[in-house]
């Protein structure tokens, strides 16, 4: 991802779960931010094995480790997690 920092806008962020993902009926990307607060944000495929989503003004708005972890739901019934990943959100020079 690149050095991130709070209030960075249209910042692409993107998970490799190594294995082909098709077409799932829902792909997120779940985070969990410094502070202990969870969401997601929904995410497209991307080169057959990637999660990807782009993130808006004031999503990043808490400085420290943030996680992040890919969710999918299949038609199959199929539902899953990929490995979760770390990354340092940094705060800008005021």
């Amino acid at each position: 991802m690149g050095k991130v920092y709070v209030g960075d806008n249209l910042t692409e962020i993107i998970l490799d779960t190594t294995v082909p993902l098709g077409s799932p009926t829902t792909l997120r990307i779940k985070y969990e931010k410094p502070d202990g607060t969870t969401g997601y944000w929904d995410a497209d495929v991307f080169e057959i094995t990637k999660a990807k989503t782009i993130v808006q003004n004031g999503d990043l708005n808490v400085s420290g480790l943030w996680k992040f972890q890919v969710y999918a739901v299949f038609t199959s019934g199929w539902i899953g997690h990929g490995e979760e990943y770390e990354e340092w959100i940094y705060a800008p020079i005021a």
